[in-house]
């Protein structure tokens, strides 16, 4: 029986620090526009932040093989972003998008890019 009970207590002392760990703010990145996320750049330059935008017409360019570099823009203000990775089988130039990084200095470092998937409740563009 005793050793039903310290089995027990260790499972749940163990259940409780992973709880912990998980829902700690230092283990998720927070989702913020472009311009939140400029608005605390020296913050986001030591920890990992989600930027939400529409990339800039006509400034998505390759720069090296899985290297791109592009605008990113929440009509309010615009960002740099250096993503060096895959690109989403869904990705187009027009898309709006999540990157997952940091700041550098100016220019935000991604290594995730995420599409919005298109709805088929929003109107269509011609």
């Amino acid at each position: 029986m005793n050793k039903l009970v310290i089995g027990g207590a260790i499972i749940l002392v163990c259940l409780a620090i992973g709880f912990k760990v998980m829902s700690s703010s230092e283990y998720v990145s927070q989702m913020k526009y472009v311009s939140e996320a400029l608005a605390e750049k020296e913050y986001y330059s030591k920890h990992e932040i989600q930027v939400y935008g529409e990339i800039v017409q006509g400034s998505f360019e390759r720069i090296a093989p899985r290297s791109y570099k592009f605008m990113l823009t929440d009509g309010n203000a615009t960002l740099e972003v250096n993503y060096v990775g895959e690109l989403p089988g869904s990705f187009n130039e027009k898309a709006r998008v999540v990157v997952v990084g940091k700041f550098q200095g100016n220019i935000f470092k991604a290594y995730k890019l995420l599409t919005k998937c298109p709805s088929k409740y929003e109107a269509k563009e011609n």
